[in-house]
């Protein structure tokens, strides 16, 4: 019988003795001394301390929406711009305000304007845009 390779050469699975909220603190730690410019979340919104710390070592903090109202609530949240994602979007989509049992399905070239028209922050088109056709349509 073959034996995985791990076992084989007598590798130990390595054990993470750190919680994902203490590794997203030290992601952010890093962040700020590091100044980096700028910040992108998806999958949700993080806490009004996060953000405030970001904010107060000058990090511009971009969200990202895939529905109107995950866009109002990036801003509210106080991002300084939002990426609208749209269906067409590879991977795994940013959705975090879901609907009672459905995902936003909204495309690219419908879903920007939406937004666009209730927000003050810019707006950055993501998903399905392979030529500029789809450039200028989301420009437009």
């Amino acid at each position: 019988m073959v034996k995985t390779l791990s076992t084989r050469i007598t590798l130990e699975e390595p054990v993470v003795k750190i919680t994902e909220e203490q590794q997203f603190k030290c992601h952010i730690d890093t962040i700020i001394k590091k100044q980096v410019p700028v910040c992108c979340f998806t999958f949700g919104i993080p806490s009004e301390q996060i953000i405030s710390r970001l904010k107060a070592a000058n990090v511009k903090l971009i969200g990202t929406a895939t529905s109107v109202d995950e866009a109002i609530a990036n801003e509210k949240a106080g991002m300084d711009a939002i990426v609208a994602q749209g269906s067409e979007a590879g991977g795994h989509r940013g959705s975090f305000l879901k609907p009672k049992n459905q995902l936003p399905m909204v495309g690219t070239i419908s879903l920007v304007p939406q937004i666009v028209d209730v927000v003050s922050i810019p707006v950055i088109a993501a998903g399905g845009i392979m030529d500029g056709r789809g450039v200028w349509q989301v420009l437009s």
